[in-house]
C-alpha cells in the first residue's frame, strides 16, 4: 500500500490550478533493462525526499493542461543536486537524463498524467450520470502511452433522492492484460479507481486505484495485487459557508475545560432546539466518545458530516470511534479508521489535529508518518513551547537510549523532531501507552532494533483485552530486569513526564535523574540525581522558547489543553538540581543555580503551588 500525498493549489495564471506530487515512483518508468536496480534504488530514495517539484497544470474547472517536461524534470533534477551535493552526486545524473529523454519514454509522462487525471475527474465532467445510476464504455485507455481495448464501468454512488449530488465514482477497467510488463498466469487483471467528490464544487477530495488479479477459477477469489490511496491537499483549504447558527457558547467552554457532561448538556439542548451547525455536531460527537457513548459520538460525527462534507474534526472523531486498537466499540473497523484519518487531512491539510491522528495508526507507512510530522511542525500544532522540551529531553540520553515516555506532547515532537529535524536519532522513543499493542511492540523491534522481552507468539495473546491492562508496566519491568542481567544491552530511560506512580514498583530505585528523564541503571543507583548531565542540559535551555503557549490555539483536545505546561517540569527539575547541590554543601553553586530558576520562573507560566517550592529554596538561597 502506498500513501501519496498530492497537493492543488492555484497556478501563476487565472483559472489554472498546480498538481503536485509529493512522492516521485521512478520506476514507474522504467520500462526495460538499464543501470543497476541498486543505483535506481538510491536515486528514488534521493527524490523522495524533494518537495516543490515541477507542477502539473490543470484548469479550475477540471481540464488537464499539461504537465512538466522531460527536461524541466531533468533541470529540477540537477538544481537539487547542486544544493544537495553530498546526497547524491552530480554524475548520477547522466544516466538518468539519458533515460529520460530515450525515445520509448519521452512522451510517456504527458501520456500517463493525461490520462490519470481524465479517469480521476476528466471523464466526469460533464457526463451525463444521474446519482445511483451506471455507465459502461468501450473506450480505451492508456498504458505505457498504447492503447488498450477495455470495458470501463462508471458507477454514481451519490444519494438517489431529490437533490442528491456526485458523492464517489467508482471508475473500472477491465482487462488489463499485464501488471508492470509481467504477464499473469491463469489471471486477469481489473483496474479500479474510486474517486470521492465536494459535493457542491465538484472537486476532488480524495482518491485511489487498485490492482485486482481475477482468477479463471471461479473458486478463487480475487486478490489485490496493489494499491495506491492519494489525498487532494487543497491550499487553501475548502471552506463551507459559516452556518446562520453559531456553537453554544456555554459548551464549547465546558469541553474546553474538560467538564465533558456540561458540554453534552449544552450541545444536546442546541440540537433539540434544531441547530445545523456541523461543529456542534462534532464536539458533541467528542464529548460522547470520551465518556464512552462511542456509538452515539460515531452518530453525531456522521450527522455533521451530513451538514458539511468536508469537517476535518467529524472525520477525526469518526477515525477514533472505529480504532480496532483503542475504541471499545464492537463495530471497529480498520479500514474505516483509515478511510476517515485520510479524510481528515484531505479536507483541512491545516488541522494539525487530523494530522496528529494519523501518526500512531498501526497501517501507515513512511512515507505518510514523516509527511505529517513535519505537518505538525509546519502548522505550529507542536508548539515552539513543546518543541523546545523536546530538545532539552533527548539532548543529555545515551547514545542509543531506549526512552520510555508518556502522553501526546513529549512523545510527538520528539518523533518529530528525529524525523523532520535529524535531532538524534539515535534514540528509540517509545510511547509508555502503546508498548501494550503488540503491532507496536513489533515496530519497535523490527524499526528501531528494540529486543522484545517475549517471544513474537505470544505478543498477541499478551496484548488481549484481558491481559493488556497492565502489560506495559510488565513490559518495562522486563526490560530493566534484563538491563540488570545484561541481557539488555541499549540504555533505559524514562521521561519524567511519566507518572511515578504508573511505573513498575522500585524501577526509579535503580535510576538517577539526568535531566528531562531517569536512566535506568543495572543496579542501584548510587547517584540519584546527576548534577553534572542535568548543568550540561540546564544550560542550553532558553526561558524565551518555553515563554509561548504549551498547546496550539487549534487543538481540540480537552486532554492536552488542560494538561499542565511542559515548563514546570524543567522548573523541577532545576529546583531539585538548587537544593542537590545545597544539600552537598555547594551553597554558592546552588545560589547561581536558584537565580537561573528563577529567571526561568519569571518569564513561563508557573502554578500558584509550584511558586510556593520557589519562595521555599528563595528562603534559602535567595538574594
Amino acid at each position: 500500500m502506498l500513501h501519496e500525498m498530492v497537493s492543488l493549489s492555484a497556478g501563476s495564471f487565472p483559472s489554472e490550478l498546480e498538481l503536485r506530487r509529493e512522492k516521485q515512483e521512478l520506476w514507474d518508468c522504467i520500462r526495460e533493462p538499464t543501470p543497476t536496480k541498486g543505483f535506481f534504488e538510491g536515486f528514488s530514495n534521493y527524490f523522495d525526499s524533494m518537495e516543490k517539484r515541477p507542477a502539473t497544470i490543470i484548469a479550475s474547472d477540471g481540464q488537464f493542461l499539461r504537465t512538466p517536461s522531460i527536461e524541466d524534470l531533468i533541470a529540477y533534477g540537477e538544481k537539487q543536486v547542486q544544493s544537495q551535493g553530498r546526497a547524491v552526486p552530480k554524475s548520477m545524473l547522466t544516466p538518468e537524463a539519458t533515460i529520460r529523454r530515450a525515445q520509448w519514454i519521452r512522451g510517456q509522462p504527458e501520456i500517463d498524467d493525461k490520462s490519470s487525471w481524465d479517469s480521476w475527474v476528466g471523464n466526469w465532467i460533464g457526463l451525463a450520470l444521474p446519482p445511483g445510476e451506471r455507465k459502461a464504455t468501450r473506450d480505451p485507455v492508456t498504458q505505457g502511452g498504447a492503447p488498450v481495448p477495455s470495458v470501463q464501468m462508471f458507477l454514481n454512488e451519490g444519494p438517489t433522492g431529490p437533490g442528491g449530488a456526485f458523492i464517489a465514482l467508482t471508475y473500472i477497467t477491465r482487462p488489463v492484460p499485464n501488471l508492470n510488463g509481467m504477464a499473469l498466469a491463469q489471471e486477469d487483471t481489473m483496474f479500479l479507481r474510486r474517486v470521492i467528490l465536494e459535493p457542491k464544487s465538484m472537486r476532488p477530495i480524495s482518491a485511489g486505484h487498485a490492482w485486482v488479479a481475477m482468477s479463471s477459477d471461479s473458486s478463487i477469489p480475487p486478490r489485490t495485487l496493489e494499491s495506491h490511496d492519494y489525498i487532494f491537499e487543497w491550499n487553501p483549504p475548502l471552506v463551507e459557508s459559516s452556518p446562520s447558527d453559531s456553537m453554544p457558547k456555554a459548551g464549547l467552554d465546558a469541553f474546553r475545560q474538560n467538564r465533558l457532561p456540561d458540554a453534552m448538556d449544552s450541545f444536546l439542548e442546541a440540537v433539540q432546539n434544531g441547530t445545523r451547525n456541523p461543529d456542534t455536531f462534532a464536539y458533541l460527537a467528542e464529548a460522547s466518545r470520551r465518556q464512552g457513548l462511542v456509538g452515539e459520538g460515531a452518530l453525531f460525527a456522521k450527522r455533521a458530516l451530513e451538514l458539511n462534507p468536508r469537517h476535518s474534526m467529524a472525520h477525526t472523531v469518526l477515525a477514533s470511534c472505529f480504532d480496532d486498537q483503542l475504541s471499545p466499540w464492537p463495530l471497529t473497523s480498520i479500514d474505516s479508521t483509515r478511510t476517515h484519518s485520510l479524510q481528515a487531512v484531505a479536507c483541512d491539510s491545516t488541522d494539525g489535529n487530523a494530522w496528529m491522528g494519523l501518526v500512531a495508526r498501526r497501517w501507515i507507512q513512511p512515507d505518510l508518518s514523516r509527511r505529517s510530522l513535519a505537518k505538525l511542525l509546519e502548522t505550529g500544532f507542536l508548539t515552539e513551547h513543546v518543541q523546545a522540551y523536546g530538545r532539552w529531553m533527548l539532548h543529555d540520553l545515551p547514545e542509543s537510549t531506549v526512552l520510555i515516555t508518556n502522553g501526546d506532547l513529549d512523545t510527538y515532537p520528539a518523533w518529530a523532531l528525529q524525523a523532520i529535524r535529524g535531532l538524534r536519532p539515535d534514540i528509540a522513543v517509545l510511547n509508555y501507552q502503546m508498548i501494550r499493542l503488540a503491532w507496536y511492540l513489533r515496530r519497535a523491534r523490527d524499526d528501531m532494533r528494540v529486543p522484545l522481552p517475549f517471544p513474537d507468539q505470544a505478543l498477541d495473546s499478551l496484548g488481549s483485552a484481558e491481559n493488556a491492562a497492565q502489560l506495559n508496566q510488565r513490559i518495562l519491568h522486563e526490560w530493566q530486569s534484563a538491563r540488570a542481567s545484561g541481557g539488555f544491552r541499549r540504555p533505559l530511560a524514562v521521561a519524567i513526564s511519566v507518572p511515578a506512580q504508573d511505573l513498575p514498583p522500585g524501577l526509579l530505585d535503580r535510576a538517577a535523574l539526568i535531566g528531562g528523564a531517569y536512566l535506568c541503571g543495572a543496579q542501584s543507583s548510587a547517584v540519584l540525581v546527576d548534577t553534572t548531565t542535568i548543568r550540561k542540559g540546564l544550560a542550553l535551555v532558553r526561558p524565551e522558547e518555553f515563554a509561548g503557549p504549551g498547546v496550539s490555539d487549534r487543538d481540540w483536545s480537552p486532554i492536552r489543553r488542560n494538561a499542565s505546561p511542559l515548563s514546570e517540569n524543567v522548573l523541577k527539575t532545576w529546583l531539585l538540581y538548587v537544593d542537590t547541590l545545597g544539600s552537598a554543601g555547594r551553597t554558592n553553586d546552588a545560589r547561581k543555580a536558584f537565580a537561573q530558576a528563577s529567571d526561568f520562573a519569571r518569564k513561563t507560566t508557573v502554578t500558584p503551588a509550584l511558586m510556593i517550592e520557589v519562595s521555599k529554596l528563595k528562603a534559602r538561597y535567595g538574594p
